[in-house]
């Protein structure tokens, strides 16, 4: 894994957001200053990651840069987590709302999964068969995530750069999910995606002694402001940044792929 120019932090990546947002909607640092919403000295250090981050301050820049409300929910809330080592990204209808920006333009990904295949790599009959007995709240949201998992896949897989490490259980390519004309559909979309320069895709043998690794599923992310580490519950995930538990993850990861095979070996 590629490390990041330094130690990423909520607040550096929501100046980024802010910055790039702020040049989409071609206003200036002037153009936003004389909108009252702070000198261009402020918004220059708020937008490198300097702060100070203010609730109001970040939530007029929504309002000004005409941000929906989610998106203005999600900054806000990175406002108010600027300076901590943690960020929680919350549950459907917003879930990886900060994750999936980050994930989109990363540098390089490593995933490590255990019985199921990371998100990124699945075909739609395969997150289909997986998601078809989960309880959602309204069969809106059950179509809004279905969505959302096929245009984060078009956004990853259409960049030129993609650098990804996949690492999981021989349990997630055993494991029969819909039937098996859907998993041998999604193990020849695996080789076919393993071909790809960038792209790694690996499985730990069932018979091997131990599972190094493997304490659970995770994702590192590097990004041109740092690392961070990336842990999903069922209510949506956190993303740490913390230097010592990202090295710990990353040992951890290392450990899952000296462990592995290619999936090119996997009948």
């Amino acid at each position: 894994m590629t490390n990041g120019a330094g130690k990423w932090s909520v607040g550096a990546e929501l100046g980024r957001e802010l910055r790039e947002i702020r040049e989409r909607r071609g206003k200036t640092l002037s153009d936003v200053a004389l909108a009252k919403v702070g000198s261009r000295q402020k918004l220059s250090r708020m937008e490198t990651g300097q702060g100070p981050w203010r609730y109001a301050d970040v939530k007029v820049l929504c309002e000004l840069y005409g941000l929906s409300a989610l998106d203005t929910a999600l900054f806000c809330d990175m406002a108010l987590a600027s300076s901590e080592t943690t960020f929680s990204d919350p549950s459907n209808p917003a879930r990886f709302g900060l994750y999936l920006r980050m994930e989109g333009r990363a540098q390089a990904l490593t995933v490590v999964t255990i019985d199921v295949i990371h998100g990124l790599f699945q075909t739609p009959e395969y997150h289909a068969a997986m998601q078809q007995d989960w309880i959602y709240p309204s069969p809106e949201h059950a179509e809004q995530q279905f969505k959302q998992r096929q245009a984060r896949q078009i956004a990853f897989w259409n960049r030129q750069d993609v650098h990804i490490e996949s690492v999981m259980s021989e349990a997630a390519l055993k494991r029969v999910v819909g039937s098996r004309s859907i998993m041998k559909e999604q193990m020849e979309h695996l080789h076919l995606l393993g071909q790809r320069d960038g792209v790694k895709i690996r499985f730990i043998p069932q018979d091997f002694p131990s599972a190094p690794g493997l304490p659970g599923q995770f994702t590192l992310i590097s990004t041109n402001i740092g690392d961070a580490a990336y842990v999903e519950h069922i209510d949506g995930g956190r993303i740490l940044s913390n230097p010592t538990v990202v090295t710990d993850f990353r040992n951890a990861a290392s450990l899952a792929s000296k462990a592995s095979r290619d999936i090119g070996e996997w009948q």
